[in-house]
């Protein structure tokens, strides 16, 4: 994947924010960071701490939860969940907007502590393991 100047970084922000405000699920902005989540882990990080920067909506938060957090949080636990954790920390926004995110017991090597950091009762769907 090709770096990003700063420039870029910030129209894939406004178009993730735009995609999700319109529910444009399957928009371009939305598959870069879902690929980025993945494949650039780093970069997907700065576009995340970009967003969360950015005047959103309650909707907009929770979508950024649930997706390219929750996402770096699963593919990348623990490379990922020391930043989580400082930002938490600090903001207290952020450390709110976490109760968006989903782990699983059962795949999560740092599920336990990311609630604890986050404030919040673990989500666990019918199937899930609290283990």
């Amino acid at each position: 994947m090709a770096a990003l100047d700063e420039q870029s970084k910030a129209e894939l922000a406004d178009a993730w924010i735009a995609a999700q405000v319109r529910s444009v699920h399957d928009s371009p902005a939305i598959q870069a960071l879902i690929d980025y989540s993945y494949h650039d882990p780093e970069l997907c990080w700065e576009l995340v701490q970009l967003i969360h920067s950015r005047k959103i909506s309650a909707e907009v938060r929770q979508s950024l939860a649930a997706g390219p957090i929750e996402d770096l949080l699963v593919y990348h636990p623990l490379g990922f969940f020391p930043h989580v954790k400082a930002l938490a920390a600090c903001d207290k926004k952020f450390k709110q907007m976490l109760g968006g995110v989903w782990l699983d017991g059962n795949a999560s090597p740092i599920w336990r502590e990311f609630y604890e950091v986050a404030g919040v009762e673990p989500h666990f769907p019918p199937g899930w393991s609290k283990k």
